[in-house]
């Protein structure tokens, strides 16, 4: 099996890991025993010993290996782009959580939206949860997302806007529910309110206005090529004003629970 395999059973000497009860990123230094290891604490910077059942794999760190890009500047210590990846699919995680536990009180709204962010992304960038203050391009160069001064404003627009009166029409049938959640994906995804993890809070809040309704939204986007797909579909909606992938992505992805 290859060193950088994730599916590997056995720790080496070098492996990146994330210890799960105090949420951190280690380097395995030494295997004292099979139920032992010594790991270097990135963010403390110092060695300890850990119960290996308590650590899960993250990357065998080896330069050149798949997903070994630099990670973006962080406060959880990773390195690689795929430190990064594991640390936001915990995030993930614990997001799901705690919608699964609150989706019925939770109101459709940008504080929720920021909410979401920083429960997603809080253990890896500082500016977790905080609207973006920074022109970015996504895809297409000719493409510019708002201007960062405008983001505040459009987002608040948005929502007042979607709360009355798609949001009160949602209510009553699928149709109306479907096109709810196009014109919040679509309108989210042009505004683009976060430096990162955009796609993720937007998908959420789809899913949270339709657990609230009776449906579940599974994009399906594990699958081969879906993921592609799916990006394809936000980008025609949002560049080119044809909503006709996301709509039929979105008729797929919803179903009665």
């Amino acid at each position: 099996m290859h060193a950088l395999d994730p599916s590997r059973s056995q720790y080496q000497v070098g492996d990146v890991v994330w210890h799960e009860p105090s949420a951190r990123l280690c380097d395995i230094t030494w295997l004292l025993d099979r139920a032992t290891a010594e790991v270097h604490i990135r963010l403390g910077g110092y060695d300890t010993e850990f119960p290996r059942r308590e650590l899960a794999f993250v990357s065998a760190n080896v330069a050149g290996g798949p997903g070994m890009q630099p990670a973006h500047p962080n406060i959880a210590g990773a390195i690689w782009t795929v430190e990064q990846a594991h640390l936001e699919s915990v995030g993930q995680i614990w997001l799901d959580e705690y919608i699964e536990e609150h989706y019925p009180t939770l109101r459709i709204s940008i504080h929720t939206m920021q909410d979401f962010h920083a429960r997603l992304l809080v253990h890896v960038f500082p500016w977790a949860g905080e609207l973006r203050r920074e022109d970015v391009w996504v895809g297409r160069r000719d493409f510019p997302t708002p201007p960062h001064e405008a983001v505040p404003h459009q987002v608040e627009r948005f929502f007042r806007g979607f709360a009355n009166p798609l949001l009160r029409r949602a209510r009553e049938e699928r149709r109306s529910l479907l096109a709810a959640l196009s014109e919040l994906h679509c309108e989210l995804a042009r505004i683009h309110p976060f430096p990162d993890g955009n796609g993720r809070i937007i998908r959420k809040l789809c899913e949270v206005i339709a657990l609230q309704r009776g449906y579940g939204l599974n994009w399906h986007l594990q699958r081969s090529g879906a993921r592609k797909r799916y990006h394809y579909a936000v980008r025609k909606a949002v560049h080119d004003e044809r909503r006709y992938f996301l709509d039929r992505l979105l008729e797929r992805a919803l179903t009665r629970r």
